[in-house]
């Protein structure tokens, strides 16, 4: 990430273990993370990503949780989390949010 931000070389990152610790209010990096917090829902994507595997409720409700965490501290660094249904309008949903956060920090209403 930081040869991106040195090279201002816009990139977008996406995964389970990406932390909120870069993205601060007002920074050259900006954030969303997307939380899902129905377990019934995580497991059925599971399920359609990997039937073969089944229902596999224990990694689910672990995702949950570890999302749960991850979430707070997204917040408590000031990043956005949204919830990432429904699917369709999400990318609207995750643009509006940081347009908002970048008009808040840079002191205009958003």
């Amino acid at each position: 990430m930081a040869n991106h931000v040195g090279t201002d070389t816009p990139v977008i990152l996406e995964g389970d273990y990406v932390l909120p610790g870069p993205a601060t209010p007002g920074g050259p990096v900006r954030a969303v993370f997307l939380h899902e917090d129905d377990e019934a829902q995580v497991t059925a994507n599971y399920l359609r990503r990997e039937p073969e595997a089944g229902p596999q409720r224990h990694r689910a409700r672990v995702s949950v949780l570890y999302g749960r965490w991850l979430a707070a501290q997204a917040r408590a660094a000031g990043a956005p989390v949204v919830a990432p249904r429904p699917w369709k309008d999400l990318a609207d949903r995750a643009a509006e949010t940081v347009e908002t956060r970048d008009a808040t920090a840079a002191g205009h209403a958003p």
